[in-house]
């Protein structure tokens, strides 16, 4: 069985950005822009295949190790009947399986859809049926969970990872180790246009129901060529690792696209456990780190951390979500480097703008764009901000917003030729971006627009706080929800903590106006896998609970 063509899914090209293709990328211009002979092939092909593509688990996998396996894999689907434009999802976590795959799924013209095993069914649900995905990889360790979606779904073909759990005969097709254990290696490379899809990635639904983001190949290639030479400039000596999850965004671009592109190594783990994760960079000798701020804290607060067992680490970045001053200076303090934080966006593939273009770090800003793509910041009337002036986030790059059969939130994402995914900002006079909000969750007061990360900046820094988020009631009242730490709630009065914490933040702010008229207490504040705030689900939290106060 095949998916049903892609270009029934995808906007009509007019509803596109006006996508810009730096003139350095030319070089890719009249040729295949088949992804499996530039992240592999072409090393292979060039004499580095005996160069380690990935450490993992204690072991070391070469590149001409991936470049035989993704032949023996790409085969089997071929013979299966799969093809170009059609749709072949995994659930797995990172691994060197997760590049084999991938590899072949490129090497064949099919499309990818990463599917993370921490989705909840109905996700997965919707992301199998609206993506119409007909082949799907899946780690054995979440048979149980994914296997009857799947079969609700009807997906026709399912491939098991790991043979030593024994599969039930019901709903599983074949086994990844068989596969590679008796698959052909004849060579071969399916045509790829600049517009032929690669790989359909999903927003981690701060806004509601996760998106899928449609991404070409020509400007996957291009993505991943400005990142390396601005951001990490990963040569073949290099070793990058982090946190990120290969079936987002951020882990797809850092560890399945613009290492490999480079013909850098890369050092993986399934699990995030810190002091296994610094024993690692340390006997590797790790180059480039990557990862959310909860990254770096993790390491910071891990029993063997210690600035020799880094020494090798030339360059940290993060993104995804803010960098507070706090990691940054211990981090600075203990390893004598600073981190580089960046902005991107599942709609971007990876990054738009980083303070490592520069290597000059500014605190509490995500950098400078990126050479190549263009970036402005306009008001409600498209005039172009002052500095200093909140304002939309225009982007104009190689890639931008395609969504998957959503025509609805298509038609907002583009103003002008520009890319505009709802995230408000402001540049200063140097022109470093500083991030304040999505355009929704901002904050309005006395006519003027401010950042909820203001406030909630503040309110961290009250002992008892264990997380918060800050959003704004229908009425324009500032709401605080907090998770307090249990010690607090078990032994302090929480109406003078509450006080406590309006206090702080008119201390700070020196606005009355911020000051949260209400302390919502909460268990936990909701985020995304990525750390990103669910403002909208507080606003429902907080409007359930008015409703049965009314009632």
């Amino acid at each position: 069985m095949r998916s049903p063509h892609w270009e029934q899914f995808i906007p009509p090209e007019r509803l596109w950005p006006n996508f810009k293709f730096p003139e350095e990328c030319s070089f890719f211009e009249g040729r295949n822009y088949n992804l499996a002979w530039y992240l592999l092939d072409r090393h292979v092909k060039e004499g580095f295949g005996k160069r380690p593509m990935v450490y993992f688990a204690g072991n070391a996998y070469t590149y001409e190790y991936i470049y035989h396996a993704s032949l023996r894999i790409a085969h089997y689907l071929k013979q299966r009947g799969f093809g170009k434009g059609d749709r072949i999802g995994f659930v797995l976590l990172n691994s060197p399986q997760a590049l084999v795959i991938n590899f072949a799924i490129f090497r064949i013209g099919a499309i990818s859809v990463p599917i993370s095993p921490y989705w909840k069914s109905h996700i997965i649900e919707y992301m199998l049926r609206s993506k119409h995905v007909v082949c799907l990889f899946l780690s054995a360790k979440y048979m149980d969970k994914v296997l009857p979606i799947v079969e609700g779904v009807r997906v026709p073909e399912v491939i098991l990872i790991r043979r030593e759990f024994a599969p039930p005969e019901k709903g599983i097709t074949a086994v990844y180790e068989e596969i590679l254990e008796r698959g052909e290696e004849e060579y071969f490379l399916e045509d790829v246009g600049p517009y032929d899809p690669c790989v359909i990635l999903h927003t981690s639904g701060t806004t509601g129901l996760p998106k899928g983001c449609v991404h070409f190949a020509k400007g996957i290639l291009c993505e991943c060529h400005l990142v390396n030479k601005y951001v990490w400039r990963l040569t073949k000596g290099d070793i990058l690792t982090g946190g990120a999850p290969v079936t987002f965004a951020a882990g797809f671009g850092t560890f399945v696209l613009i290492p490999p592109y480079a013909g850098a190594t890369e050092l993986l783990f399934t699990e995030f456990l810190p002091e296994k994760i610094i024993e690692s960079i340390a006997r590797r000798k790790a180059t480039v780190l990557t990862g959310l701020t909860s990254f770096y804290d993790r390491l910071l607060s891990a029993p063997n951390f210690s600035p020799e067992k880094l020494s090798s680490v030339r360059l940290a970045t993060t993104g995804g979500s803010p960098l507070g001053p706090k990691t940054f200076t211990q981090w600075f303090d203990k390893t004598e480097q600073p981190i580089y934080e960046g902005l991107g966006a599942t709609e971007f593939l990876h990054l738009v703008a980083s303070n490592a273009v520069r290597l000059i770090p500014k605190i509490a800003s995500f950098g400078v764009p990126i050479p190549g793509i263009e970036v402005k910041v306009v008001n409600d009337r498209g005039e172009e901000c002052r500095p200093g002036e909140l304002g939309r986030m225009l982007v104009r790059g190689p890639t931008g917003p395609i969504y998957w059969d959503n025509l609805e939130k298509q038609k907002m994402a583009v103003i002008d030729g520009y890319s505009y995914i709802g995230d408000s900002v402001f540049v200063d006079e140097e022109g470093y971006l500083h991030f304040a909000s999505r355009e929704e969750d901002l904050l309005y007061v006395g006519g003027k627009k401010y950042s909820p990360l203001e406030v909630e900046e503040v309110i961290k820094e009250h002992p008892a706080v264990k997380d918060v988020g800050v959003i704004e009631d229908e009425d324009g009242t500032i709401i605080a929800c907090v998770a307090f730490k249990e010690a607090y709630e078990n032994r302090f009065p929480m109406p003078q903590i509450h006080q406590d914490i309006k206090s702080l933040v008119l201390k700070h702010l020196k606005n009355k106006e911020l000051v949260p008229k209400i302390i919502e207490e909460v268990k936990y504040v909701p985020r995304t896998p990525a750390g990103k705030i669910l403002r909208w689900k507080l606003r429902n939290w907080v409007a359930e609970k008015r409703r049965k106060h009314e009632a």
